[in-house]
């Protein structure tokens, strides 16, 4: 994935969910809330993307070519 989907992801979780939606987010992905570094919701999320990213768990973009 390319970095600039990975930061509209990122702008994405922190405009559109709340601190409990981010939870259960964390949660369906299965990946432990206070495990994320950071102190903050943005923080949370920025480690949130990087974790599925790195474990490949984010679908597939066309681009449209």
């Amino acid at each position: 994935m390319t970095q600039p989907l990975l930061t509209h992801l990122h702008q994405f979780i922190t405009t559109h969910y709340n601190r409990k939606e981010f939870r259960t987010l964390c949660f369906n992905l299965n990946v432990e809330y206070d495990g994320l570094g950071g102190e903050g919701r943005s923080d949370k999320a920025r480690e949130l993307v990087r974790h599925v990213e790195r474990r490949h768990q984010l679908p597939p973009v066309s681009g449209g070519d």
